[in-house]
């Protein structure tokens, strides 16, 4: 996944980097009248799409990419 850099607006002031997901959920039977949820999480701006177990994946899965674009990204201005 790459980062969308931060970029200077008309004034030179640094614009807040922004990521985009989309988060889908549904129920799916697994057994005996019983259901899970399951998901799919995609970035907008890479087109990457990943398949979640539940939220806490979704969560998760959300937590690590945003950790990978801060990383990404470089270091912070001063």
């Amino acid at each position: 996944m790459t980062a969308s850099p931060a970029a200077a607006d008309d004034h030179g002031e640094q614009r807040v980097q922004r990521a985009t997901f989309i988060l889908r959920m549904w129920r799916e039977p697994v057994n005996a009248g019983r259901a899970e949820w399951r998901g799919t999480v995609e970035h907008v701006q890479s087109g990457e799409r990943r398949a979640v177990p539940d939220a806490t994946g979704a969560a998760a899965l959300v937590a690590g990419w945003l950790h990978e674009l801060e990383e990404s990204a470089g270091p912070k201005p001063s």
